[in-house]
């Protein structure tokens, strides 16, 4: 699991990334696009003697242009945000996909450790003792049901009391 997240997570956020330049590129195409436009008006303008209602149109269709380009603007911003929000999600859920099978490896391996560590056979019983001090037994109790000489329970009882 851990190489497929380590595989995909890379795959995604370059997508991710590869949204974002193109709805970019996108919105400056378009700019350009009504620049050019721009440009032609007042071209227009200049070579021309324009009139009064010539020139009121013309203002009306820049501030039309203008607000063409506002509404854009915003649209490709809410897109953009939308987009990051998407992938900030799946980051997410990819950290928190691998954050649970790290914990799972771990607890795996802790399992692992444990079950070594109870399979020599000399600290097994010390183990034991210990379990049991910690779950609240007495002393008498460790000693009977470990198996050990008073000494060495009062040693582990006293190490491992909380």
């Amino acid at each position: 699991m851990n190489e497929l997240i380590l595989f995909w997570l890379p795959f995604s956020l370059s997508s991710a990334a590869l949204v974002g330049v193109l709805v970019v590129l996108i919105a400056t195409l378009r700019s350009r696009d009504d620049q050019t436009k721009l440009l032609q008006l007042f071209e227009k303008i200049r070579g021309e003697g324009v009139s009064a209602s010539q020139l009121q149109a013309l203002a009306d269709e820049l501030d039309q242009l203008k607000l063409e380009q506002a509404q854009f603007n915003g649209t490709l911003e809410q897109q953009l945000q939308r987009r990051v929000a998407e992938a900030q999600t799946q980051l997410e859920q990819q950290q928190a996909n691998f954050a649970e099978h790290v914990k799972q490896q771990l607890s795996e391996q802790q399992n692992a450790i444990q079950e070594v560590a109870e399979q020599d056979l000399e600290s097994k019983f010390y183990q034991r003792a210990a379990r049991l001090v910690q779950q609240g037994a007495t002393l008498e109790e460790v000693m009977e049901a470990c198996e050990l000489p008073r000494a060495e329970a009062e040693l582990l009882y006293n190490l491992y009391k909380k």
